[in-house]
């Protein structure tokens, strides 16, 4: 179940970065340069939350991300159904970006606290073995 679960947040993760940018017509503007920067970034973060993604049991914190990134992908998915009918688009644009904000900033918190779950496993492991030398 836990590796259904850190690839089901990985995959999504994954797609809300990519279809949060769908949503801007006008990329040569300000925003959608940040928008498209901030995604990028979102997409080599996942590539190491992939990596990362190892822990062998499950917290209550991929639940609760698991749900952010569901909200955010439907968020997204509610901002290009508006960009359909064209809508304000610096509205769109703003909310396409503090989606993008969120999303990298809960994604950054899901692969450190994997991170120090994983660190915190290998320390156990190590104590149980003997070999802890701090």
């Amino acid at each position: 179940m836990d590796f259904i679960l850190n690839v089901l947040i990985n995959i999504i993760a994954c797609v809300c970065f990519l279809v949060g940018g769908n949503a801007i017509k006008k990329e040569k503007q300000l925003m959608g340069k940040v928008i498209g920067s901030l995604s990028i970034a979102g997409l080599a973060i996942v590539g190491t939350g992939l990596i990362l993604s190892g822990v062998e049991e499950l917290h209550t914190y991929m639940y609760i991300i698991l749900v952010i990134e569901i909200v955010i992908l439907f968020a997204n998915v509610f901002m290009n159904y508006l960009s359909k009918f064209g809508k304000s688009e610096v509205f769109i644009g703003i909310g396409v970006l503090i989606l993008t904000i969120f999303n990298l900033f809960t994604y950054i918190t899901y692969v450190v606290l994997t991170f120090v779950f994983l660190l915190k496993n290998c320390r156990y492991k190590r104590r149980e073995l003997g070999n802890d030398y701090d």
